[in-house]
């Protein structure tokens, strides 16, 4: 269950990232709030495309015990 809770909290922040990263932004309060968001993601030290085929790995090896 907290695998995946963790996994779709994993999908929306990189879903919010990539939406985020491709967004114009008009002003200097809406960029600055921009920036902020995107480095908090790429300096977090987490790297959200290699984690994507970790959380699966375990996802499936974690299924057998599921019943």
């Amino acid at each position: 269950m907290h695998l995946t809770w963790f996994r779709r909290v994993y999908q929306d922040v990189k879903r919010f990232y990539e939406r985020l990263r491709h967004y114009h932004a008009i002003g200097d309060n809406s960029q600055l709030a921009k920036t902020v968001l995107l480095d908090l993601v790429q300096c977090s030290g987490v790297n959200l495309l290699a984690l994507e085929p970790v959380l699966s790995n375990i996802a499936d090896s974690v299924s057998h015990f599921d019943g």
